[in-house]
């Protein structure tokens, strides 16, 4: 029996013992924590001997701090803030002394995919079940397309060999040959028509719908996954990812699978013509097998770093654009810039390192399908002269030839945009199958009268493991009392909201409204019984009114009209002043309210009949 304590957490470090830029390991398991470096362990403490840890900040530097059970006191690792999140959550599991339960603790930037290329090709071919019979047509048309691309140079051989150079050509074979090839390139024209209008108007059907579906899931995911998303990752995978993926499914797929087929076509009538030459063809494809295997297995990291500075430039953008009068009031401007600026650096670094890896394997293949083309044409050439072979059979080689290395150009090209799509598939499909933390229990409850005494019973709660921000909260409140809650900044009063909304369910202990656990409540129903007034006010970008119903589930429905608008704002004492607004209710309130006051958006976003 092993007997050996597993692993609970490894981190890395970015910064040695020297404070060099470097990369060290942090390994947690229930007996001890060990320090590595190239695998070799520098430092190694029983869990039995740690007194506290804790994590020092710095200017730009932090350092995992240990302090024994005999009084001393050692830096066992350091690291850039950007490694503070992790390592904190590092110090809270040693700290609570739950080791052997902890979850592991990753890396943002080093959690692995946890799914494959494989998988998420199934997934995505799943989601287009619906558009099968359009995509198959594309690709039908793509196929033919591609075996009528190989008429015309079988067309020249004969011409050549049976009209041109021949002593007595066939009476009408040139008619004939001329006819055929005006045939054939009639019905390229149509294919290529039909081939873009199936595969252009599926994928726009299909970004719409996967859009659609990735936005409808985003918005009900939970509190948690959102903020530790954020929102601007987010809207990277509703707008890049997608539009990878449909790239992906509607023109990537395809056309690997018409340049497969048309590689095969043309080695099968390239052994048909002379089998002598066709075996010089064939001699760079092993390398150009290998090649591509060796391509696959590298690329999925770099174009997944790749993807993570595209998505940190959109997130940095969207935080701070909506907050320019911020920026304004405190002259950051230059600051902003710069830090757009480093992440584009980064962003520019990963697309290097994307470039660097697709000029290593691409040209030298080109150079090994040029060195079979003079292949061709020198041995070719000699048999021609000897008369063993006809002109017109190595004219069509070479012209096939042309058409068979095309593919792998093709293939070479499109190899790194599908592996872009695949990886953003992945994205997109976190989302989706992301589950809800919080949601109703079936045949959960809907009280009529939801406003009885609200209690906090023993609340514990915390947005990470071992780490509570409310620890055995206990608050009664009377039916029609009104409270205000107070302390400092970071005790927990935003967090007793959201635990009150079921934004996030309790750790330990329970919340009671009218003697009834919020658990045992239907959560749309109870979200809709409560008016939740954020500290900064959220306003759409549209009109007065629709800022005003918005609570209300459905307007339609539940019959409320302009009048039942008017008696709320009349109610509130905000009426003349939207009336004096310049279209009054039909007024549109800009972005998140920016054309009113601060005072007078929280009105708005207050009321609701």
């Amino acid at each position: 029996m092993d007997d050996d304590p597993k692993t609970t957490t490894r981190l890395s470090t970015d910064l040695d013992h020297d404070l060099k830029l470097g990369r060290e390991f942090v390994e947690l398991d229930e007996k001890s924590l060990r320090v590595l470096r190239d695998d070799t362990p520098i430092e190694e403490i029983q869990l039995n001997d740690i007194k506290k840890a804790s994590v020092e900040e710095g200017i730009g530097i932090a350092r995992l701090v240990i302090e024994r059970t005999n009084g001393s006191v050692s830096d066992v690792a350091f690291f850039t803030k950007k490694k503070l999140k992790p390592f904190r959550s590092l110090t809270n599991v040693i700290n609570s002394h739950m080791v052997a339960s902890a979850p592991p603790i990753l890396d943002e930037d080093e959690k692995p995919s946890k799914y494959n290329r494989g998988s998420t090709l199934r997934w995505l071919l799943e989601f287009m079940r619906p558009y099968r019979r359009k995509l198959l047509l594309g690709i039908l048309f793509s196929v033919l397309l591609a075996g009528f691309n190989l008429v015309p140079p079988y067309l020249l051989q004969i011409l050549i060999d049976s009209v041109l150079i021949a002593s007595k050509p066939a009476p009408g074979l040139f008619v004939y040959l001329t006819l055929v090839l005006l045939v054939s390139f009639a019905i390229i024209t149509v294919l290529t028509v039909l081939q873009g209008y199936f595969l252009n108007t599926l994928g726009q059907k299909v970004v719409n719908n996967l859009r659609g579906s990735v936005y409808e899931h985003a918005i009900s995911l939970p509190t948690s996954f959102i903020e530790r998303m954020t929102t601007g990752r987010i809207l990277s995978r509703l707008t890049t990812d997608v539009g990878n993926t449909q790239w992906l499914m509607v023109w990537g797929l395809p056309t690997l699978t018409v340049n497969i087929l048309t590689l095969i076509g043309i080695g099968v009538i390239l052994f048909f013509l002379d089998t002598g030459l066709a075996v010089f063809v064939l001699v760079p494809v092993p390398f150009i097998i290998y090649a591509l295997i060796r391509y696959r297995k590298g690329s999925f990291m770099v174009y997944h770093r790749n993807w993570r500075r595209s998505a940190d430039v959109t997130a940095m953008i969207t935080d701070t654009v909506p907050a320019y009068q911020v920026v304004k009031s405190f002259v950051r401007e230059d600051r902003e810039a710069g830090r757009l600026g480093e992440n584009l650096d980064k962003l520019y670094n990963a697309q290097v390192d994307a470039v660097k890896m697709n000029l290593y394997y691409w040209p030298a293949l080109g150079f090994l399908t040029s060195l079979a083309t003079i292949a061709i044409w020198w041995v070719g050439g000699n048999q021609v002269l000897v008369g063993k072979i006809q002109l017109g059979i190595v004219t069509a080689f070479v012209a096939y030839l042309a058409l068979f290395y095309t593919p792998i150009n093709n293939l070479s090209n499109i190899v790194p945009f599908i592996q872009q799509g695949i990886t953003s598939g992945d994205r997109l499909r976190e989302i989706i199958d992301a589950k809800p933390e919080v949601q109703s229990k079936p045949g959960a409850l809907k009280p009529k009268d939801l406003g009885g005494d609200i209690f906090f019973d023993k609340v514990t709660f915390g947005y990470e493991p071992y780490n509570p921000v409310i620890k055995d909260f206990v608050l009664k409140i009377p039916r029609g009392q009104r409270i205000a809650i107070v302390g400092r900044s970071g005790s927990g009063k935003t967090s007793i909201s959201r635990l009150l909304m079921r934004f996030y369910d309790v750790d330990r202990g329970a919340i009671w409204i009218d003697n009834i656990d919020l658990r045992d409540i239907d959560l749309d129903y109870l979200r809709s019984k409560i008016a939740y007034v954020l500290q900064d006010v959220v306003l759409f970008d549209n009109t007065v009114a629709y800022n005003v119903i918005y609570g209300v589930s459905n307007p339609k429905e539940t019959m409320v009209g302009p009048l039942d608008v008017l008696h709320a704002c009349k109610a509130a004492g905000i009426h003349k002043e939207i009336m004096a607004l310049q279209l009054a209710y039909d007024t549109n309130l800009g972005e998140k309210g920016s054309s009113l006051s601060g005072a007078r958006g929280r009105d708005y976003h207050l009321q609701g009949p």
